[in-house]
């Protein structure tokens, strides 16, 4: 949470959070970089520490959310090359941070979206698929490509999107794939 202040202070957690006001819970929340303190919150440590509020700084945790956000998102880009590798390395990266509050709400958003895309293209090529038969039988021996067609498509659609999102995060905005519904 903070350099050194329960050190000087002699402090304990629970001493901290009587003598603050701010409860046991939180403060263990801010110490394990779960959650960062609001100003509120950051001068009633301050003051209980008996410390400037300007010179009591909070230690960055190892992976910014935004960061993680952008290596989530860019992940679903895998699918090109290993299939399903939009879920596996997704799935991979929540359950991993899945105790960092704000990246894993924002987390479900972009896993939902892929899984959404993977499961509406699967059902697309498997009705495509049948499409192709009818397709072959008029067009009479000439073969026409529609699941690469349809698959390059949906691949396509889906870059755009997480393209599109990723410029957002590089302009530090998390506020993303608002237009998904939740599945969890």
């Amino acid at each position: 949470m903070y350099p050194n202040s329960e050190g000087e202070k002699g402090l304990t957690q629970e001493e901290l959070a009587k003598r603050s006001g701010v409860s046991l819970r939180t403060i263990q929340r801010i110490e394990k970089g779960q959650t960062h303190p609001n100003q509120f919150t950051h001068k009633q440590l301050s003051e209980a520490l008996n410390a400037n509020i300007n010179n009591l700084k909070v230690k960055p945790t190892q992976k910014s959310d935004i960061e993680l956000l952008k290596l989530m998102n860019i992940s679903a880009l895998s699918l090109i090359l290993v299939p399903y590798g939009n879920i596996i390395f997704q799935s991979i990266l929540l359950y991993k941070n899945r105790n960092k509050i704000r990246f894993y709400s924002i987390g479900k958003r972009i896993f939902s979206f892929q899984i959404l895309w993977t499961l509406t293209t699967s059902f697309i090529l498997l009705v495509s698929a049948f499409w192709q038969v009818e397709i072959t039988r008029i067009l009479g021996s000439k073969s026409f490509p529609v699941l690469l067609m349809i698959y390059g498509i949906a691949t396509l659609v889906n870059c755009v999107v997480i393209v599109s999102q990723q410029r957002k995060l590089f302009k530090n905005k998390i506020l993303i794939y608002t237009f998904t519904p939740s599945i969890f």
